[in-house]
């Protein structure tokens, strides 16, 4: 997946502090945020896309 940027500070913030409270990383909630969106589409998977 290519490097993402969230434009507000505000979001990068919060997502930085959940993917700390997660053990994650912020690359990886954004996968499972796209995950979702294209599950809800009917789309597939961003680990079936590579």
């Amino acid at each position: 997946m290519t490097e993402s940027r969230v434009s507000s500070p505000a979001v990068a913030k919060q997502l930085r502090h959940i993917a700390v409270e997660d053990d994650t990383t912020v690359q990886a909630l954004l996968e499972e945020a796209l995950d979702l969106l294209f599950a809800k589409k009917g789309k597939r998977y961003v680990r079936d896309l590579d």
